[in-house]
């Protein structure tokens, strides 16, 4: 018999999940991102992600701009 499975939280998300995560929707998280007021993405290929944990720390400060948000890595 196996143990339940605990649900793991997602590193990093998509713009879908960037959209759920932020309340928004898909379009507005791809116009906010071209006009640098989100947190800077990463590619991994051809996918766009952004870590979550980065993502809730830039809400946390309020939301600031790309070129004024600075973020490092707890870990």
């Amino acid at each position: 018999m196996t143990e339940p499975s605990t649900p793991v939280s997602p590193l990093l998300v998509d713009a879908v999940g960037l959209a759920e995560l932020l309340k928004i929707s898909e379009r507005q998280v791809s116009r906010l991102n071209s006009a640098g007021k989100l947190p800077r993405s990463i590619t991994l290929g051809r996918c766009r992600r952004w870590r979550v944990d980065e993502v809730r720390a830039w809400i946390d400060a309020g939301g600031p701009p790309r070129n004024r948000w600075t973020w490092r890595d707890p870990a």
